[in-house]
């Protein structure tokens, strides 16, 4: 036989050994990063991010009065708290954070496996897309600063990339692990993401049910999307036992919203204690602002908040010390440009180009509607600078399908294509860079006090050392109860630290002012007065401060009587 009659050789498989040291090498590198950039922040934090770590911290009660956050976030971080110590210190949450994070890298493993799974893609090269998936997490900027803070996003990606998977699933041979998965997922995402991600979901789901599908499919996915929905409102709502309280959604959108038409936000007379009487009150502002602001002036307002507030290299200056410096945080912002810009026409192209396994593009395409959506409700209600942290870690496991089924023998295609998003998506940190935009006062610091809410997390990683500091549990207690912070504002932790501090000053009049103002907060009017009436009987009626805080129980007293509620 000569050589033209030999057999051609066989196609050259790929390396499997060599894909799974890249993925055991991108995950060290990034928990190295991580770990490096927690070290570097240390014990500080910024007011953006302050009332994650005091909700970790104290925790969040089922009836709780504050719910300008949604709960899932803060039930999950107060119990790794309380496994951890009760009251680790800032560091030590940091770093637990970073677990929630490899958690959330799980998610995007399973949703790049099952999506390319349930599609049209053949799936050429697994470790392809779990090596894409990992060295993408590892790298991000956004996703490496998101994950060392005890905030929603990032656990929120982790569960969108999660509910995916399952809606994919659902659709498999085993549908019941599908529908379980999905509901699970959904539910859990609902009470991390809040009302921003049940309306984007529910739109979505509207719209995919546009034709009216088979009976069974539609049953399948609106059971589990009426079973989140539910217990959302269940837990919103609070006990059942309680008295009743009007459903208020989490809020802070709203306060967010505010600040992007410059709505004013107006101190109330402090004898308004009910919190959702405020909300409501804030929300009206807000209407009122809409309707007198410029269509083209919010128009405005968006992009900036776009390209200055989610891609302005100057989100990455202000950190403690002098790292980075000004051309290093344009580098930054140009890699997150490049990776952010790169997965997102991946996903683009993995959509288009091969559709679900359906009888129907509707699905697909109420999916495409809800991302939509959700990215642009994001971006109108964000409350710190790395928000878009859940979109992203969901696009990285959805472009992780798209890796699945790229030719090996072809890279150069696939290369070409990431590179065109990158260069695409960094105009915006240039843009940002060229106007001189900086991330906008709300995002960094919320409203009028700056400074507060992360000396109140100071105050708190001092009590952690020196437990019995009256004047420190003062200062911290007067600033659980501030007017102008609305999200350090924590009626029921105001309460307990006010008992704590008067058992150490059990004479101080400041003592029994703070205790008498937080029973307030929490609606116990009667217990005020009573505490208060106490303090006018023991100085015999002769200390002015005592006679004005019981007249001020009576006022409050009076105004929630004339409103029908007490």
């Amino acid at each position: 036989m000569t050589d033209a009659d030999a057999p051609p050789p066989p196609p050259r498989q790929p390396n499997s050994f060599g894909r799974v040291l890249l993925v055991l090498l991108g995950l060290a590198a990034g928990l190295a990063l991580r770990y490096g950039y927690a070290t570097q922040l240390a014990g500080w934090v910024a007011d953006w991010e302050a009332d994650a770590f005091l909700r970790a911290w104290e925790g969040r009660p089922w009836e709780a009065l504050n719910r300008l956050r949604p709960p899932g976030a803060d039930w999950l971080y107060h119990r790794i708290a309380e496994e951890l110590g009760g009251t680790p210190s800032i560091l030590t949450l940091r770093l637990a954070s970073v677990g929630v994070s490899v958690a959330a890298l799980i998610a995007a493993f399973d949703l790049a496996l099952t999506m390319s799974r349930s599609s049209t893609i053949q799936r050429r090269s697994v470790l392809a897309a779990l090596v894409f998936v990992t060295w993408i997490w590892a790298l991000h900027p956004t996703l490496i600063a998101a994950s060392v803070r005890p905030d929603r996003v990032v656990l929120l990606g982790g569960w969108l990339c999660f509910t995916v998977a399952g809606a994919l699933r659902i659709h498999q041979e085993h549908f019941i692990v599908g529908w379980l998965q999905l509901a699970v997922g959904l539910t859990a995402s609902v009470l991390t993401g809040g009302i921003i991600v049940a309306f984007a979901a529910g739109v979505g789901l509207i719209w995919s049910l546009l034709p009216v599908p088979r009976f069974a499919a539609m049953a399948r996915v609106v059971s589990a999307f009426a079973l989140a929905f539910g217990v959302a409102w269940f837990v919103q709502r609070g006990p059942l036992t309680e008295p009743p309280r009007p459903w208020l959604p989490d809020t802070a959108g709203m306060h967010s919203a505010m600040a992007l038409v410059e709505a004013p936000f107006t101190m109330f007379d402090p004898a308004e204690i009910d919190p959702d009487a405020r909300e409501n009150a804030r929300f009206d502002m807000l209407a009122d602002a809409v309707e007198n602001t410029p269509s083209i002036e919010v128009f405005r307002d968006v992009i900036d908040r776009w390209v200055g507030d989610f891609h302005g290299p100057l989100r990455f200056e202000g950190l403690p010390g002098s790292w980075p410096r000004p051309w290093s945080a344009l580098a930054i912002a140009l890699l997150e440009g490049l990776l952010r810009g790169g997965v997102l026409l991946f996903v683009v192209a993995t959509l288009t180009s091969t559709p679900i396994a359906s009888d129907s593009a509707w699905p697909r395409a109420g999916a495409i509607v809800a991302f939509i959506l959700f990215g642009l409700l994001t971006t109108l209600t964000l409350t710190g600078p790395f928000d878009l942290a859940a979109l992203d870690m969901l696009l990285v496991g959805m472009a992780g399908a798209g890796m699945a089924g790229t030719d090996p023998s072809r890279p150069g295609a696939r290369r070409t294509f990431f590179l065109i998003g990158g260069a695409l998506a960094c105009t915006f940190p240039l843009i940002a860079w060229r106007a001189d935009l900086p991330p906008s006062h709300w995002v960094l610091h919320g409203h009028a006090r700056q400074g507060e809410p992360a000396a109140l997390v100071a105050q708190y990683d001092y009590l952690r050392e020196v437990p019995d500091d009256v004047e420190a549990l003062q200062r911290a207690t007067s600033y659980l109860m501030h007017y102008e912070t609305p999200f350090v504002r924590l009626p029921e932790a105001a309460l307990r630290r006010a008992w704590q501090q008067q058992d150490l000053a059990p004479d101080g009049s400041l003592a029994v002012d703070l205790v008498v103002r937080a029973l307030l907060e929490n609606g116990r009017i009667d217990e005020a007065r009573d505490v208060a009436t106490d303090s006018v009987l023991i100085t015999n009626n002769n200390d002015a401060s005592a006679r004005k805080m019981l007249d001020h129980v009576d006022h409050v007293a009076r105004l929630q009587r004339s409103r029908g509620e007490q």
